[in-house]
């Protein structure tokens, strides 16, 4: 049972409460056995946009959540215009020295989007880091970031996509173990790490 007088991680309670009738777009409600590794992420700094506690006769049998980083919308849009302007400048065959200087805009936007991409799976990354050094479990129980080129990072078990591989009866303590892990880790976010982050800005 999780000790009810533990201090809560500041924005705990605000982020529980903006999620509590938050939906998927199906309408669907965040389920009840990820709902506190949603508001542990999003206190953390990521913005979560889905989620599933694991089940077995739909989806996965095992549970995940999405999330991405934080205000990279601007720099997406401004990597795609200067693409775009690059694009049209080779079209328009432009000097080589324009098409150079656009050339390393591109890529200086590129950069910068590939770093706002990942600041977001880099606070979990770390927060990961800082559980597993204490926290020993089978490989395929472990949580990893499973991570997309447009910005977007999952945070599931190794084992999660094999799932299926499996007959239903280790489907079925495998989903147990992964629930489990996820569970663990969330208490480590929301008993220690996020109060310990909070000392470290505080101090």
């Amino acid at each position: 049972m999780p000790d009810q007088s533990a201090p809560l991680p500041e924005g705990w309670s605000a982020w529980a409460h903006k999620l509590a009738d938050a939906t998927d777009p199906t309408g669907a409600p965040i389920d009840p056995g990820i709902m506190e590794t949603v508001i542990a992420l999003n206190v953390l700094g990521v913005e979560t946009n889905a989620s599933c506690e694991g089940h077995l006769n739909h989806g996965y049998a095992g549970p995940w959540v999405d999330f991405h980083a934080v205000g990279t919308e601007t720099i997406r849009r401004q990597a795609r215009e200067a693409t775009r302007r690059l694009q049209e400048a080779e079209e328009q065959q432009a000097a080589p020295e324009v098409l150079s200087k656009l050339n390393e805009e591109m890529f200086r936007l590129a950069r910068d989007e590939n770093i706002a991409y990942y600041r977001g799976s880099r606070l979990v990354h770390q927060a990961l880091i800082a559980f597993y050094e204490a926290h020993h479990a089978p490989y395929d129980q472990q949580l990893y970031l499973h991570n997309d080129s447009f910005g977007y990072s999952r945070l599931q078990s190794h084992g999660l996509e094999y799932q299926p591989q499996y007959p239903s009866e280790i489907q079925a303590r495998n989903l147990q173990r992964y629930q489990a892990e996820m569970l663990a880790f969330t208490s480590f976010l929301k008993q220690h790490y996020l109060l310990k982050e909070e000392q470290k800005h505080h101090g």
